[in-house]
Parts: structure tokens; C-alpha cells; sequence
């Protein structure tokens, strides 16, 4: 429950690191730095302006960039759950080393000789003709980068401008 002094709210580290999707280390870890702006409790403890908190959702604040896709993609599914039945992964998938490593993309593994694991034996395609490689293997790859390096955020910033 966040603490309210002087009518403004302030949030433990634990839930502003919640409403910014990302760890509660992460949080102390900008304070300290001066990324992030907040009071210490009698107790020590860091609290963060709901304010401030705000300003990062709204992406008002320079350090983070929140970028919102036009399109939704559809969650990624492992080849087992696109092929199952019922939500339950058949009895062939589940002795499959695609499976049992959890590997993401079952058709990088197919490039593998079969003396080393993966043999393809429970599919009933080539990867070339799989529905589930025809939806998977051209989804966009989506990249998370944290830095206050301004010189690398200028690149990338840029780079993401010419294409």
C-alpha cells in the first residue's frame, strides 16, 4: 500500500519495480545511480513518487523509452502446444528431444545430424512445408536494451529510424 506525506503517494521499491516490469534490485540499483529519484524511510528503506513512477510508464522520462507495437503479436508457443490436443502434448512430442530440452525453435534443431539427437521423427513434414515454421520462423525479434550510455542509445535510436 503506498505511503502518502505532504499529499504526495510513495511506493516501496518492491512495487514500483512491479509496475515498471522489472526487479526490485533494478530499482535500488537506479536510485543509487541517479537514474531514478527517491526518499529514505527512518527505517532505510527507499520510496519512490508515484509521481516519478509515472513519469517512466508514460515515457516522459529521457533514461526509457516505452515503445508500443501497432499490432499485437500472438504469444510464442513451443511446437508441442501448437500441435496438441486438448492442451496436452501428445505421447510422440513428449519423447521428442525437442521437447525434452525445450528447445524454442524445433527447426534450428533439425539442422542438428541425427547421431547427435534430433531426428525429425514425429514430424510429419519437412520444417519447409510445417505450418508451425511457416507462422514462427518470420515473427519479428524483439530485443530489450538497458543502458545509460547516451552514445549507444543515439545509435541504436537512430538505427531503428532507418529501417
Amino acid at each position: 500500500m503506498p505511503i502518502k506525506k505532504d499529499n504526495i503517494k510513495y511506493l516501496s521499491t518492491g512495487q514500483t519495480a512491479k509496475l515498471l516490469s522489472v526487479t526490485p534490485d533494478t530499482i535500488l540499483k537506479w536510485i543509487k545511480s541517479g537514474r531514478i529519484t527517491a526518499v529514505r524511510t527512518v527505517g532505510g528503506h527507499y520510496r519512490v513518487a508515484e509521481e516519478v513512477v509515472a513519469h517512466f510508464l508514460t515515457g516522459q522520462n529521457p533514461s526509457i523509452k516505452i515503445k508500443n507495437s501497432d499490432e499485437e503479436s500472438e504469444p510464442f508457443r513451443y511446437c508441442w502446444d501448437y500441435f496438441s490436443k486438448d492442451s496436452q502434448a501428445n505421447k510422440e512430442c513428449r519423447s521428442c528431444v525437442v521437447y525434452l530440452s525445450h528447445a524454442i525453435k524445433c527447426y534450428e534443431l533439425s539442422k542438428i545430424p541425427g547421431e547427435y539427437g534430433y531426428q525429425g521423427t514425429f514430424c510429419e513434414t519437412s520444417c519447409d512445408e510445417c505450418s508451425f515454421y511457416l507462422e514462427q520462423h518470420l515473427r519479428p525479434v524483439k530485443v530489450l536494451i538497458a543502458t545509460d550510455n547516451a552514445s549507444l542509445e543515439k545509435s541504436f535510436l537512430s538505427a531503428a529510424i532507418d529501417t
